[in-house]
């Protein structure tokens, strides 16, 4: 069994710009291949080490101008590929989109 068949929340595949700020001083751009409301895998060249805290500013681009979703998250794992950031925090604002964009709604209660 896969670590993606582990997952409590469904990904989405995205097409998203990331920045990501870590708490080491560097500053990486990627892109954001798949999100979901707990984490999102980062495409990108450069990598951080598992553990690492960071910042992230997630381009979110629609038709109104909003602007990114920010967000604290921890490295989770490194890919060959790219980077996973489980996001450890963020405010209500940023939560509603980011489930938006990653397709989750809440069970109803019919």
């Amino acid at each position: 069994m896969s670590e993606s068949d582990d997952r409590q929340f469904r990904r989405n595949p995205a097409k998203l710009e990331v920045k990501i700020t870590s708490e080491l001083g560097s500053c990486i751009r990627g892109s954001v291949q798949d999100v979901s409301v707990a984490g999102l895998f980062v495409v990108t060249n450069e990598r951080l080490p598992v553990g690492t805290l960071c910042e992230l500013e997630v381009e979110v681009l629609s038709g109104e101008d909003e602007g990114p979703i920010e967000a604290t998250g921890r490295v989770a794992h490194v890919e060959p590929d790219g980077i996973g950031i489980e996001i450890t925090d963020l405010d209500l604002e940023s939560y509603d989109e980011l489930r938006r964009l990653a397709g989750y709604s809440e069970p109803s209660d019919n």
